[in-house]
C-alpha cells in the first residue's frame, strides 16, 4: 500500500515545521513515547519533563490507580484548562 499524496504532503509540512522549530517533540511522562507537543496534554501543574502526557495515558493511569490526583503536585488532573 502506497501513501496517498495528501499524506505525503501533510508529513512534509510537519517535518518542515519541526526543522524550523515551529513544532517540538516531547515525551509522555507515562508511556515515555515521544510525540508532537500539540498531541499532548498538560493535565496538572507539573512542569519540565513531567508536564506532558497523552490524554489516553492519563485516563488509563487514573483508572488503574483509582484516583485522579497527581502524585507529584497533588492537583486534580485536568482540573484546569489543558494546553
Amino acid at each position: 500500500m502506497h501513501p496517498s499524496r495528501r499524506n505525503v504532503e501533510s508529513w512534509t509540512k510537519t517535518l518542515e515545521k519541526l526543522l524550523k522549530g515551529d513544532l517540538k517533540m516531547v515525551q509522555c511522562r507515562i508511556c515515555h513515547e515521544e510525540d508532537l507537543d500539540s498531541n499532548m496534554e498538560s493535565p496538572c501543574s507539573c512542569s519540565g519533563s513531567l508536564k506532558y502526557a497523552h490524554r489516553k495515558c492519563v485516563q488509563r493511569w487514573c483508572n488503574e490507580k483509582g484516583d485522579t490526583t497527581c502524585e507529584i503536585c497533588h492537583q486534580v488532573l485536568f482540573s484546569r484548562s489543558s494546553s
